[in-house]
């Protein structure tokens, strides 16, 4: 996970675009590779490591479609925020990041504002 939150961070600090695209890819790359092996993950560490990926997954197609513009990317935003919702929903309370979730819950509205507008014009 660390991995793809330093390829996020670097997307977000990039002022070249394509660079910055280039960053948020990895960070999905990364996180796609980490999910599958996440049951690894020490315990105590569990909650925040499947908290991180799927917030930062969704994250990272958002920032792609503000760079692009490409429907895609915004299409598997919403798709990805409805799962990082369904891991919250299944999460312990007390293992949920309350602020995180909170972001989320405006970027999530953000996506599908955005996805609605899309679809309309």
């Amino acid at each position: 996970i660390n991995l793809a939150l330093a390829a996020f961070k670097q997307g977000e600090q990039e002022n070249e675009k394509e660079q910055a695209i280039r960053y948020f890819n990895e960070a999905i790359e990364n996180i796609g590779k980490m999910l599958p092996q996440i049951r690894f993950v020490a315990k105590e560490d569990f909650a925040i490591a499947l908290n991180l990926a799927h917030y930062y997954l969704p994250l990272s197609y958002q920032k792609l479609w503000q760079l692009t513009e490409q429907k895609a990317y915004l299409q598997q935003a919403v798709k990805e925020w409805q799962k990082y919702f369904s891991e919250m929903e299944a999460m312990e309370k007390t293992q949920q990041e309350p602020d995180t979730l909170e972001s989320a819950k405006v970027f999530f509205k953000q996506a599908q504002a955005n996805l609605a507008a899309k679809s309309s014009g």
